[in-house]
């Protein structure tokens, strides 16, 4: 007799199940180099924004913008509109300031496309600012809404002595490779130590809505709940990604901190 052609039912479960492994070994690979491509471009990214603030501080004396509360700027990533002018005209493009790994709650509508995103929000209530998507250590206000903490401001983009706010309270001078001028953005509404998904990292209240869909704000890189880590320009103008690592009561032995000034949402890095 004559075998018509065909699997038979073994034999398709065993084609099934050798597919089930192979896509079992090749998910967690394809997610790791999508994990790793939106890294670089973040990367790429603020090294792009250090060399456009570069040039707005060639302009003006190694000086930084100030986020003075005139410009009603109050959080680490709202920018004045004229400082983003400015590094828009030296080359970034408004895409530049944004993460990639807030996505999918936050994509190109609502970064920069739409007429109520986070970039036209703060011209819209009548303040000259831009949200950006990235943490920006410049001086400011602490005492006002999550400005950061006087000790991780900059007033420059060279070397300077900052207020020390340990006893004796000696200003010391910075180290322009490890002094941190942009941050990948992690934010909580709780600073416990160690760090856990509880200080919630993913769901942010900031006022931000479109057509009266509330908008919460997430950290970047986030993973189980906790940002992974983040990428950070430093004053010497090289970028690398480092570690969230907020697990021990001592400052000098927790790589990662809140640098704002006590007040909520805490800004970490």
């Amino acid at each position: 007799m004559k075998r018509n052609p065909g699997f038979t039912l073994i034999e398709l479960l065993v084609v099934i199940a050798i597919i089930g492994i192979l896509a079992a070994l090749l998910l967690p690979a394809l997610a790791k180099a999508k994990d790793r491509a939106i890294r670089i471009t973040c990367l790429n990214n603020e090294k792009q924004l250090y060399l456009s603030l570069h040039m707005y501080c060639d302009d003006n004396n190694d000086k930084l913008p100030v986020l003075t509360p005139g410009s009603g700027a109050s959080w680490a990533w709202d920018l004045p509109s004229p400082v983003t002018s400015a590094m828009l005209a030296s080359g970034c493009e408004k895409k530049t300031f944004y993460c990639p790994s807030t996505a999918p709650r936050f994509t190109d509508a609502e970064n920069f496309l739409n007429q109520n995103s986070l970039w036209n929000f703060g011209t819209n209530t009548g303040n000259s600012f831009n949200i950006v998507g990235y943490s920006f250590a410049f001086s400011g206000n602490p005492t006002t809404a999550s400005k950061l903490a006087v000790g991780n401001q900059n007033i420059k983009i060279t070397a300077e002595a900052h207020a020390n706010p340990i006893y004796p309270f000696t200003p010391y001078q910075d180290d322009v490779s490890t002094r941190v001028l942009i941050a990948d953005v992690m934010i909580s509404t709780g600073n416990t130590l160690p760090a856990s998904p509880q200080d919630n990292f993913s769901s942010v209240g900031g006022g931000f809505s479109i057509n009266g869909k509330v908008y919460p704000h997430l950290s970047a890189h986030l993973q189980n709940g906790m940002p992974a880590g983040g990428n950070y320009a430093y004053k010497d103008g090289h970028a690398q990604w480092q570690k969230f690592n907020a697990a021990n009561a001592i400052a000098k032995n927790n790589p990662t901190q809140v640098r704002t000034g006590g007040n909520t949402p805490y800004f970490w890095w």
